[in-house]
């Protein structure tokens, strides 16, 4: 279970710090390795309490969303965590860490479909 929730971070912030590398007209994160690192925790934690929460909800809520496109939740769901990342992170009394979206919402889409597949991808290959 430890060692699950250190690889989780370790993954969260590898996807943060390649989308920050390729996206960086739409998403930036300031504060070096410990930013990445603070991230990824955090996003760790909302993946294991807020996700499931969230994706219950969505599923109840865009039922026949999920009928004709149900990547578009996932889509929302990622932005949502994103979004909570960044303003909990944000509100830290953590000096020179921050999530920067450059775009306003756009950004959050745009990040949130790349780290879906992304983080689906390095979950997929860490089972085997």
């Amino acid at each position: 279970m430890i060692r699950g929730l250190f690889v989780s971070i370790a993954a969260n912030a590898l996807v943060l710090f390649m989308l920050a590398s390729y996206l960086t007209e739409y998403f930036s994160v300031e504060g070096g390795v410990k930013a990445y690192l603070v991230c990824g925790l955090v996003l760790g934690i909302l993946n294991g309490v807020v996700r499931p929460i969230l994706k219950f909800a969505l599923s109840i809520a865009a039922l026949p969303l999920l009928l004709i496109g149900g990547v578009f939740v996932y889509i929302v769901l990622n932005g949502t965590l994103l979004w909570l990342t960044n303003y909990i992170v944000a509100q830290s009394a953590l000096d020179g860490i921050m999530l920067v979206f450059h775009q306003g919402w756009w950004s959050y889409v745009v990040v949130a479909a790349f780290f879906g597949i992304v983080n689906s991808l390095f979950h997929f290959m860490l089972r085997f």
